[in-house]
């Protein structure tokens, strides 16, 4: 009996590689040159695509998902031509910046603060006991 291993091919193997990467961007790299031309881009890509229309939309559930589908469709293609960015393994964790991690304590306890000021709690005159 004779086993043959499956032989991938390149195309194959490429389609592999790019499934197991991501994209990440380095804003926290771009300086003022960079800055500018996203600048430039997004005023260039606004008018390209009549994005002005959308200001005098109704306001509504429908037309907030088509606006926020619209912004998020803009920021990925200008970040696509003028944020650097780098490939990293879609296993890697990014580490949070510090500046978010340095005040999860203190949301942590304001949260439970706020929890105790809870409207159920307030119509029926109840304080909870527990410490913070």
């Amino acid at each position: 009996m004779a086993y043959f291993q499956p032989i991938e091919s390149k195309k194959a193997r490429h389609e592999q590689w790019i499934k197991t990467r991501r994209k990440v961007f380095n804003v926290s790299k771009m300086d003022d040159d960079d800055w500018s031309a996203f600048t430039e881009y997004s005023h260039k890509y606004f008018k390209k695509h009549n994005l002005k229309k959308l200001e005098s939309l109704k306001t509504n559930r429908h037309n907030l998902n088509v606006l926020w589908t619209r912004i998020k469709e803009a920021l990925i293609t200008i970040a696509n031509k003028t944020v650097p960015y780098s490939y990293r393994s879609s296993d890697d964790d990014l580490s949070k910046p510090k500046s978010l991690t340095s005040c999860y304590s203190a949301l942590t306890k304001l949260n439970g603060i706020l929890l105790r000021f809870r409207t159920k709690y307030l119509n029926r005159s109840l304080w909870l006991d527990e410490p913070i």
